[in-house]
């Protein structure tokens, strides 16, 4: 089946779920870039999200700083509940807490976080991403689609394939959808450089 046909999105779809489904009532550790942009925050909210129906609890954490006014505004008005942890911070917390870790919107080689969960022996669950490959990557779940122009395009289509019912009378869920709609505008030139796939 051709790489952005219906029938290769519903696979990944099918063992998104599956992958999720084994690991009910873990921890798990959401690391995104040292410098996280829309793309990335919105993305790693609307995976928290979507791990909390399978009782999921997901801490997402970065090393670095939000670095534009638009990402911290972001963050600020709809309360997006990422951490900043440097590098001494992540070396004194409790790793033994999570079970798996997951990447999104990264491969890992844009943090300076994930080298320390490796070492942790915390073993990699997902990686979804937008990005070219990255070297060999061993998790038990990997969406990397770089003809998707936004990693935020891809969690879009987990949630309109139903992995997570949005709910406009629920504020979280309008706060998210608005952040994966920045994150899409932000990684596309505001559309600009947008495909089907971002337009649906």
């Amino acid at each position: 089946c051709k790489l952005n046909g219906d029938n290769y999105l519903a696979q990944l779809v099918e063992k998104f779920r599956y992958t999720l489904e084994q690991h009910q009532g873990e921890r798990e550790i959401v690391v995104i870039q040292d410098f996280p942009d829309p793309d990335a925050l919105s993305s790693a909210w609307a995976y928290q999200l979507i791990a909390e129906q399978y009782n999921i609890q997901c801490d997402i954490v970065y090393a670095g700083t939000l670095s534009h006014q638009e990402n911290i505004a972001l963050v600020k008005l709809t309360g997006l509940p990422a951490k900043r942890w440097g590098v001494q911070t992540l070396k004194e917390q409790d790793l033994s807490i999570y079970q798996g870790c997951v990447l999104v919107d990264s491969q890992g080689t844009n943090s300076q976080l994930f080298p320390l969960v490796k070492m942790a022996k915390i073993p990699v669950r997902i990686v979804i991403d937008h990005h070219s490959r990255q070297g060999e990557i061993e998790a038990e779940f990997v969406d990397i689609r770089p003809q998707i122009r936004a990693t935020a395009t891809i969690l879009s289509q987990y949630i309109q394939r139903g992995v997570l019912e949005f709910n406009s009378s629920d504020n979280t869920h309008v706060k998210c959808a608005t952040a994966l709609m920045h994150g899409l505008r932000s990684d596309t030139n505001n559309l600009m450089q947008a495909q089907e796939n971002e337009f649906l």
